[in-house]
């Protein structure tokens, strides 16, 4: 329907051209003897003849050279419009991009545009298809405003939100739109707007969105359950994301239920962020949230103290988990065995938690944990070479503290009370406005007590009070009372 060409009318070209033929004509006769009335009017007619097809053929070339590269750019544009519409977007954006290089004054140039720039998103290149929409002007096929739509879309994948924000406000809305149309323009507005930082704008577009009945109805209203959760409102986000499970429409649900779940165990709420964690691993177990849930589940038993369940889910879901959330898995798991005192189980846990690499975020506290976990065995050689190896891996993890006091306390306990000691000397002699210098000397302090030095002890416990307002109330009145027994 897009595509009918138009025939050139050639009516009026030929009528002037029989025209000047006459005036031709008659100027020839008039020069002439005159003949016999029949032989006068045979000849000329001839030529008038002669003289009108000449005319005509001259006045035809032009004419017939422009209908020839119309038909050309119109045999192109529709060639390549129905290798989009069949779904052959290599072969399509080739024949885009021959009837671009080839018909640069054709009159649907903005429409090839168009189309080119969509199979350019299409395919992850928005740099292209925001060039593309930048040669683009009104199209005469395609409506206004798919192409300020689309030009906003891209916009909004380049992270220019503000830009998308002026292409979107363009499109002028009303109750007579299609309500998919309305719906579409409402919820890229949405997004721009809460990529632009005003929560408040998105949220209000994604909610008029939503309240269209429409098949992005569903996709609107996670949107805005997302832009509530970032606005710090979880219980409107939890509100908007039953509303999301309760349309059941499949890819949606899972995204819900993976963002309630996890809402919930941000709030502690931790049988509740399981029940939804669970929607997901029951019913959408080929979807990109399976292992998210699976893992989320997880934590969240691990919050709650349920640890035999967390091992149970270990065991049924490991193998099935993509290689990053089976080593945070396995560090879940260890945790647990360790709360439950099983240490070599926890220490070769956290072994295969190490597998995945470093991205997972979790390593750095596996090996911290794995020199706990050796720590209690009181294998006090395996607790240095667990915590050399987390200061070489990860220097900037803030499990590093905690690992030298580990150290130090385990030097002591293996009778090295001076290595211990040395230990957190280093971090005490950097004074009191490093972070290490209150948990250190307060350290220090314990093992000087367990080594009955009470003097030295008594000292250090006299710089860690000091420290006054830097200390915790529970922790100055701790160390009160143990000055005073000292």
């Amino acid at each position: 329907m897009f595509f009918d060409q138009t025939s050139s009318n050639l009516d009026l070209p030929l009528a002037t051209a029989a025209s000047r033929a006459r005036k031709e004509a008659v100027c020839v006769m008039g020069s002439q003897p005159r003949l016999p009335a029949p032989l006068r009017s045979r000849l000329a007619w001839r030529r008038f003849l002669t003289l009108l097809i000449l005319a005509s053929l001259f006045l035809a070339q032009p004419l017939a050279a422009q209908d020839s590269a119309t038909t050309a750019a119109n045999q192109q544009f529709v060639f390549a419009y129905r290798l989009l519409q069949r779904g052959e977007d290599r072969l399509a954006a080739q024949a885009f991009d021959e009837y671009l290089a080839k018909f640069t004054n054709d009159a649907r140039r903005a429409d090839g545009l168009y189309y080119r720039a969509y199979l350019a998103r299409k395919a992850g290149d928005n740099t292209a298809a925001a060039r593309l929409l930048d040669d683009a002007g009104p199209p005469t096929i395609v409506p206004l405003y798919a192409l300020q739509m689309l030009r906003g879309q891209v916009l909004i994948d380049l992270g220019k939100h503000k830009e998308a924000i002026a292409a979107l406000e363009k499109i002028k809305l009303d109750d007579k739109a299609d309500a998919l149309v309305r719906a579409s323009v409402l919820q890229l507005r949405g997004l721009a707007y809460r990529g632009a930082g005003n929560l408040e704008a998105a949220a209000r577009a994604l909610d008029e969105a939503g309240q269209i009945d429409s098949p992005l109805r569903p996709r609107s209203l996670l949107d805005l359950a997302r832009v509530q959760a970032q606005a710090d409102d979880a219980k409107k986000s939890l509100t908007t994301l039953d509303r999301v499970i309760g349309l059941g429409e499949p890819s949606t649900v899972a995204e819900a239920a993976l963002l309630k779940g996890d809402l919930l165990d941000r709030a502690g709420d931790f049988g509740q962020a399981i029940a939804a964690y669970r929607i997901i691993i029951t019913d959408h177990q080929s979807s990109p949230q399976f292992a998210p849930a699976v893992v989320g589940m997880m934590w969240s038993r691990l919050a709650g103290h349920d640890y035999d369940g967390l091992q149970n889910d270990y065991k049924q879901f490991a193998e099935a988990l993509p290689d990053r959330q089976r080593g945070v898995a396995a560090y879940l798991a260890g945790s647990a065995a360790q709360e439950q005192g099983d240490h070599g189980k926890a220490i070769a846990l956290f072994a295969q938690s190490q597998v995945a690499g470093p991205e997972t975020g979790v390593q750095d506290k596996a090996l911290y944990k794995t020199a706990v976990s050796y720590f209690r065995l009181q294998q006090y050689e395996a607790v240095n070479q667990a915590i050399v190896r987390l200061n070489k891996t990860f220097p900037d993890s803030p499990h590093n503290l905690d690992a030298l006091l580990l150290l130090a306390t385990a030097e002591a306990r293996a009778g090295n009370l001076p290595r211990g000691v040395a230990l957190l000397d280093v971090a005490i002699e950097r004074g009191p406005g490093n972070a290490y210098y209150a948990p250190a000397l307060l350290q220090r302090a314990k093992l000087l007590v367990a080594a009955c030095q009470t003097k030295q002890a008594a000292d250090d416990y006299q710089r860690y009070l000091k420290l006054g307002d830097k200390l915790s109330s529970e922790a100055r009145h701790e160390a009160t009372l143990t000055l005073i027994d000292l």
